[in-house]
């Protein structure tokens, strides 16, 4: 069947479908079809993701039969390290921004997951495509980056709100004042 007639649908709804679907995709002999993106062992268990699971360990400079993923602690103490150097973030803030940071992280694990194995699943029914059931974990990560986001004072709109300057440094009031009266910001 071309792929020009192929049919797409959301991913397999049941218990029984999702099993259909991975047998499915495990006929194909594809090598990755053993791999996962272990967000969940992420997101629940706080544990990194495992080197022996990982879809990306072919390519991988860091990978260790039995190891986890390195990479991944790195990012997020790395991360959670430059949210605490902002001026603006207290030393209260570090549970919202290893939160932060490991939301992030996910959202790597699981593009780098989504981008070795593929979106798509092979559907229960013949010619139809299904989303990787891991496609709603990444929006919703996505939800929840975007608040923590706002939370810590990252995003611009979250800035303007706290009165902060494209360094993160409180504006003078001076300053705020002028550009509420429509003046110029660098008088």
């Amino acid at each position: 069947m071309p792929f020009s007639d192929t049919k797409f649908r959301d991913g397999p709804q049941t218990p029984e479908g999702k099993a259909r679907s991975l047998e499915a995709l495990a006929s194909n002999r594809d090598p990755l079809a053993a791999c996962t993106h272990q967000g969940r062992r992420w997101e629940t268990k706080a544990l990194a993701p495992s080197c022996d699971h990982c879809a990306d360990r072919e390519h991988c400079e860091h990978y260790r039969k039995g190891g986890t993923c390195i990479l991944a602690e790195q990012q997020v103490a790395e991360t959670v390290e430059s949210i605490m150097a902002l001026p603006h973030v207290q030393a209260t803030d570090r549970p919202l921004a290893v939160a932060y940071a490991r939301t992030a992280t996910l959202l790597e694990i699981l593009a780098r997951y989504v981008a070795n194995v593929s979106p798509l699943l092979p559907g229960s029914d013949a010619g139809y495509l299904e989303a990787q059931p891991v496609m709603h974990n990444i929006a919703r990560a996505e939800t929840r980056l975007v608040k923590l986001a706002s939370e810590l004072g990252l995003s611009p709109a979250a800035r303007v709100r706290l009165g902060l300057n494209e360094d993160g440094k409180p504006r003078s009031f001076a300053r705020l004042l002028a550009i509420v009266e429509g003046g110029d910001a660098d008088e």
